[in-house]
């Protein structure tokens, strides 16, 4: 996974890559972090080059690279810059609810409803992804809004039992532990009820 000038990742070692013109192959590529060498790599004949780093404390680091050419000439400088962030969300909070009508119905962990696509909201990290699964399977997955709010309507699901998790994913690619809950579809129509009218005085069922 690429990451963006100024993003962030998971990663403590991540390799850096870059290209130069095929008349600098052979030539040595060095990566700093501020003023700290991290290392060297060698242009390839392509004028490719990679450099996997030791592994980079938790925070922002300033990295540049130069290259110096066999006769001792050095570019200019390349910079960019990464943030190492191995710190996972907060676990989601999450709610249901039928929203067949115009008014959702809140469902209890654990509770029945007739609603085969129920909405899932409640709260995770600031603008981390959250992701509804059953099994490996997704339901559904939104972005947490600036305020950590978000919400999904799921997939349809089959009558019967779903234990469902919700995890939260952030810039980094941390992921937070799984939030479950469990919501039992029944939209089964139940079978209509026979009528029988009895007077009470004669104990005499009155025909329909």
């Amino acid at each position: 996974v690429t990451v963006p000038n100024g993003g962030s990742t998971n990663d403590t070692t991540p390799t850096l890559r870059g290209t130069v013109s095929t008349a600098e192959a052979g030539g040595r590529v060095t990566i700093s972090d501020g003023t700290t060498v991290l290392g060297t790599a060698i242009v390839q004949s392509d004028g490719t080059w990679s450099f996997t780093t030791t592994a980079l404390s938790v925070g922002t680091h300033p990295l540049s690279v130069t290259v110096t050419d066999a006769a001792g000439n050095v570019s200019g400088t390349t910079s960019a810059s990464v943030i190492i962030d191995t710190t996972a969300p907060g676990a989601v909070t999450v709610a249901a609810s039928n929203n067949n009508g115009s008014t959702p119905i809140a469902i209890a962990n654990g509770g029945s409803t007739n609603d085969n696509t129920p909405a899932l909201s409640g709260t995770a990290e600031a603008g981390s992804v959250v992701i509804v699964r059953e099994g490996a399977t997704v339901l559904g997955s939104t972005t947490a809004s600036s305020t950590g709010a978000w919400s999904i309507t799921s997939s349809t699901l089959t009558d019967g039992t779903h234990n469902l998790s919700v995890t939260a994913t952030d810039a980094a690619g941390n992921v937070s532990t799984a939030t479950p809950i469990t919501l039992i579809i029944d939209t089964g129509v139940p079978v209509a009820s026979n009528l029988i009218v009895t007077n009470d005085v004669t104990n005499v069922a009155v025909p329909n």
